[in-house]
């Protein structure tokens, strides 16, 4: 029930408070009425730094991803130089096998880091 109402009822029945309780209730709304802006505004500030944190936690994650593809490109580039380089086959000869489908102690070392 709105306060308008509540007076005209109190009125229609004859029981209309006095100034005095009247300004003693609208002093209590308001300061119950700071309280709550208060309270919002804690809570809107909070909101504000969550989002800002998310927005930078995205960001992050975002550089990450980009770090993570440079130095899969890297070592996908590191694995053809070796390859391409004869003194490199000649080092790392105890390392392979001349049969075909086995792999490289480099490609190993990628496809374990790979899986880490």
């Amino acid at each position: 029930m709105d306060t308008r109402r509540l007076i005209e009822l109190m009125r229609s029945q004859g029981a209309l408070p006095d100034n005095a309780v009247l300004l003693a209730a609208a002093d209590r709304l308001e300061q119950q009425h700071a309280e709550i802006l208060s309270q919002a505004r804690l809570v809107l500030d909070r909101e504000r730094e969550l989002m800002k944190a998310e927005a930078q936690r995205l960001q992050l994650e975002a550089r990450n991803r980009e770090l993570l593809a440079r130095c899969d490109l890297l070592s996908c580039e590191l694995l053809q130089v070796g390859r391409k380089n004869p003194l490199h086959r000649k080092r790392s000869g105890n390392h392979t096998s001349s049969s075909p489908g086995t792999k490289s102690a480099m490609e190993t070392a990628h496809l374990d880091s790979g899986a880490q």
